[in-house]
């Protein structure tokens, strides 16, 4: 039985996919480590959305360290369904650690069932151009 001709993209999506695969993530990325954590500090409903103001602390060994963190934030709909959304933020941190806030509105007919700090990338300042 024979195969079937597989087209030229095909062939190379399929190539990229197994090297994708191959490669641990982090690897792809992370030039240097860094620690992020998150709470929510403030919440005032006003009129139909809620506002929130979210805490993210921000900690690397390194001396100098641009660091892209995103928040993520996951809402129940009136519907049932949920939807994350993230919101990233790119910062430089010197000397250890860093404190942001990040402002976030939602409508008052949506509930918050979770949040979270995620490091992206972590690159010191030294390697950037």
């Amino acid at each position: 039985m024979s195969r079937p001709n597989m087209s030229r993209n095909a062939k190379l999506f399929s190539c990229l996919l197994l090297l994708a695969l191959a490669v641990p993530a982090g690897s792809l990325a992370d030039d240097c480590e860094a620690s992020t954590e998150a709470r929510l500090e403030e919440t005032s409903p006003d009129g139909e959305i809620v506002r929130m103001t979210f805490w993210v602390g921000l900690t690397t060994p390194e001396d100098c360290a641009k660091i892209l963190v995103d928040l993520i934030i996951e809402e129940q709909l009136p519907n049932g369904q949920t939807k994350k959304v993230r919101k990233p933020n790119l910062l430089t941190l010197q000397e250890g650690s860093l404190e942001s806030h990040q402002r976030y509105e939602m409508p008052r007919t949506h509930e918050l069932l979770s949040y979270e700090s995620k490091i992206v990338s972590c690159t010191p300042c030294a390697e950037v151009p």
